[in-house]
């Protein structure tokens, strides 16, 4: 992966967070189904309707197929009418390449390279049967796709580079093969045959933590020598099948990427179809993964195969997952360890996925999260779930500059509160917090769930917001103990705080508790007001 460098565009990762001209950027995304893009006719609503969910980024599909509908011919009315819909609504745009893979198959491919697989060739399973996937070991293949990349990041930096409306690109999408594990046509048996390169084993043995028990063993085996071929080096297995795609995917990739950022050098990072935990024959739904390469899309950029992207892929500025089952943190943990900067580009946009955001953010110190499809019909997503990602992003988004401001320092915390997770605490700010459900394990919620992110102001205050959690400030000082000094309610306007309202009694307890509620009307009962949206809070603590 790149390090921290300048770019070209003014746009880059530095430390960790993403930097437009200088100034750090909180990407609150949403990706748009994926033929949304194709036509203004269907793109202008969608848009209005992302853009009421206060999204500042949408992520949307840039087809190789519709820019090079003819070899040598390039089209790029539908990038320019993107741009310009979402310029004119103040939206940031990352582009999702479509090219060569879209979820492990070459369905965007044009037609003159479907109608020509002689040239551009597919993967051949054992059988000698193809499959509907470009190969990674065709020339022809990435240098056709690198082209047509080339020429697109050249016709954004004509048109938006004053702008600055692109931000990142996504490229491809979910590579992988789909349906076997290894790519056993001309091209990739000459590799797999070959030689291992002596440099790439050093480099595994270097970078050997994540990877599969039976690659490891054999990289104790062979003690840093070379000389065989794949097979002899690691074993003929799925663990090798899925290192050698691996390998392959990063150098393609990576050369698409080199040419692209040549002609407009911004952030371009790789998503990941993530493996499970179950056999896929426990279920029917094919974005669920399962165990085995090939049943999850062989060689894509998992933990497992970090090395080999690493290796193999330079020029590219992330990985990232996309996070729909699973450990969300353990997901957040080893991406964020591996790379650079932190990015999810798809994620649920159900209640748990809404609440995922705040963990990544604050917790994982994430440059942005988008959940998938927030440009659907109600019958899709639920009003009540629009009312919540409405919510959480108006108010991410007033407070993002202080967001960033704490990420930069390490003071501050993302957290998710469920009946098996009831409690977590963070050091910072000279107290403890402890942060649990509001009031009665939070039976008087409306929600399930509880979740947030709290952090220290520029002026040294406690800032928060979330659904549904309380905290109690605890003194080092065993002692004393910790209270709350002040609480306020309001927003951040031309960076400065503006107080709303001066909270106390009822809704602190009377200096008790920072409260975050989102209640039932319970009558004949006060806890304070109910809360129909998350809040921006500020308070102080004290202790006596």
């Amino acid at each position: 992966m790149t390090g921290t460098h300048p770019t070209s565009s003014g746009i880059a990762i530095e430390n960790r967070q993403l930097v437009i001209d200088g100034e750090p950027f909180l990407v609150l995304g949403g990706e748009l189904h994926n033929s949304s893009s194709s036509t203004r006719l269907d793109l202008e609503p969608r848009l209005d309707r992302v853009k009421a969910l206060g999204l500042n980024t949408v992520l949307a599909a840039i087809s190789w197929e519709l820019i090079e509908p003819e070899e040598g011919v390039f089209d790029f009315s539908s990038v320019d009418m993107l741009l310009e819909l979402a310029r004119s609504r103040d939206l940031k745009v990352v582009p999702l390449w479509f090219a060569s893979w879209k979820n492990g198959l070459s369905s965007y491919r044009p037609a003159w390279v479907k109608r020509d697989p002689g040239r551009f060739p597919l993967v051949e399973g054992a059988d000698g049967k193809r499959v509907q996937v470009l190969s990674v070991f065709s020339e022809a293949n990435r240098d056709a796709d690198a082209k047509a990349f080339g020429e697109l990041m050249a016709h954004i930096a004509r048109t938006d580079s004053e702008h600055k409306t692109v931000i990142m690109v996504q490229l491809e999408n979910e590579v992988g093969i789909l349906g076997v594990s290894r790519d056993h046509g001309e091209d990739a048996r000459r590799v797999y045959e070959s030689p291992v390169e002596q440099g790439f084993l050093e480099h595994l043995q270097e970078n050997s933590l994540l990877l599969k028990p039976s690659i490891a063993a054999a990289i104790r085996r062979a003690g840093g020598e070379g000389g065989g071929t794949w097979a002899e080096v690691f074993g003929d297995s799925l663990d090798t099948d899925e290192l050698f795609q691996a390998l392959g995917y990063a150098r393609y990739i990576d050369r698409v990427a080199e040419v692209g950022r040549q002609a407009y050098d911004v952030p371009m990072f790789v998503n990941t179809w993530l493996d499970a935990l179950f056999e896929r024959k426990e279920s029917n739904f094919a974005p669920l993964g399962g165990q085995f390469p090939g049943n999850y899309p062989s060689g894509g950029p998992l933990p497992q195969v970090f090395a080999a992207w690493k290796y193999g892929g330079p020029h590219i500025s992330m990985l990232t997952p996309d996070t729909y089952w699973g450990d969300f943190a353990d997901w957040c943990r080893l991406y964020s360890e591996a790379n650079e900067g932190f990015f999810i580009p798809e994620m649920g946009k159900s209640t748990a996925g809404i609440a995922s955001i705040h963990v990544a953010i604050g917790r994982y110190g994430a440059i942005g999260t988008s959940p998938f499809g927030v440009d659907g019909i109600d019958d899709e997503y639920s009003p009540e779930d629009k009312e919540l990602l409405r919510g959480a992003y108006t108010a991410l988004g007033n407070a993002s500059d202080h967001i960033l401001h704490a990420q930069k320092r390490g003071e501050i915390i993302g957290f998710h509160l469920t009946e098996d997770r009831t409690e977590v605490t963070a050091d910072f700010g000279g107290y403890r917090l402890r942060i649990t459900r509001d009031l009665d394990n939070g039976r008087m919620g409306i929600l399930p769930d509880a979740w947030g992110i709290v952090g220290i102001d520029k002026d040294g205050s406690y800032f928060g917001t979330g659904a549904g959690f309380m905290v109690v400030f605890e003194s080092h000082d065993e002692g004393k103990t910790g209270a709350v000094e002040y609480m306020h309610s309001g927003l951040y306007r031309d960076g400065e705080w503006v107080t709303e309202q001066v909270l106390n009694g009822d809704e602190s307890i009377s200096g008790e508790f920072w409260r975050f509620p989102y209640l039932k009307p319970v009558p004949g009962a006060s806890f304070g007001e109910t809360w129909p949206t998350p809040r921006i809070l500020r308070a102080g603590a004290y202790e006596y």
